[in-house]
């Protein structure tokens, strides 16, 4: 082919493909985090205004779930410092 460097190829469907699903991947994860931290942000607030006990079940199980999520990751990053 004209213009192509020696010894470089082009990906191939494969590759692009596996890029593209982890692209879409990193971005699904992110919207989920953000739509996550918010949820989050608006139980908190209504616990600000209101209390604990203003809370619905629901509400009491997103919090419950992140904290739970968040301790989870804390661990994970405290193993991996360790690890060094």
């Amino acid at each position: 082919r004209t213009g192509d460097a020696p010894g470089k190829r082009k990906p191939g469907f494969l590759e692009r493909r596996r890029a593209r699903r982890l692209a879409e991947r990193i971005t699904r994860e992110h919207d989920e985090e953000l739509h996550r931290q918010q949820k989050v942000d608006e139980i908190l607030a209504k616990v600000s205004a209101h209390g604990l006990t203003s809370l619905s079940p629901r509400e009491r199980k997103v919090l419950e779930e992140e904290t739970r999520r968040r301790r989870v990751e804390e661990s994970h990053r405290r193993e991996m410092s360790t690890d060094e």
